[in-house]
């Protein structure tokens, strides 16, 4: 899977005992395809806050797990993207592998949206979110963007792992593990 070739080194490929029990917590995250001001085509991430969890600091796609108040997973996604960054006005346009994640065991299924506004406005949750980033597909279909090397956990240790760079953040993990993924599927006609 090419997930999979962005994996922290040592991450198993399968967790079928995992996935065969259900003990994980169903989630989604949301993939949103933007344009700027000059036609740009752009995702924006998220930067979140610092918190006592294991995602504290990290940079990520909008999302999260699944409410009973959600219809779906892809409601999950959206609400989620809402909540996180204010975008409403959105097309699902499909869905890329699910993914789990071991270390908060969340079981993440990963949706693609459009915004047709042209540099939509994004008013972000001061709660869940520090920063608002741009990571530019432009950007994200060269090589020079993928680095392998230590990248910082929450208690001050490190891993060796796959990412990808934007400006001064690592984007690693299973979000860049989702990023890969549609990569792989958008470069062959970009």
């Amino acid at each position: 899977m090419v997930q999979y070739q962005m994996a922290p080194v040592g991450r198993r490929v399968r967790e079928d005992e995992t996935i065969r029990s259900g003990d994980y917590k169903p989630s989604a995250v949301l993939i949103v395809m933007c344009r700027d001001s000059q036609n740009r085509l752009f995702i924006p991430l998220i930067e979140r806050q610092s918190y006592n969890g294991v995602h504290s600091g990290q940079v990520g796609l909008p999302g999260g797990k699944f409410d009973s108040q959600d219809m779906d997973l892809a409601g999950t996604a959206l609400r989620e993207c809402r909540e996180e960054i204010g975008l409403v006005k959105l097309e699902l346009i499909g869905e890329l592998s699910r993914l789990f994640i071991p270390v908060s065991r969340f079981m993440v299924q990963p949706f693609v949206a459009y915004c047709s506004d042209r540099e939509p406005s994004m008013q972000t949750d001061p709660r869940e979110v520090k920063s608002l980033l741009r990571l530019y597909v432009d950007d994200l279909m060269t090589d020079e963007i993928s680095k392998k090397g230590e990248v910082s956990l929450q208690d001050n240790s490190t891993i060796i792992a796959p990412y990808f760079t934007l400006q001064e953040y690592k984007i690693w993990g299973a979000t860049a593990m989702i990023i890969n993924e549609l990569k792989g599927l958008v470069k062959p006609i970009f």
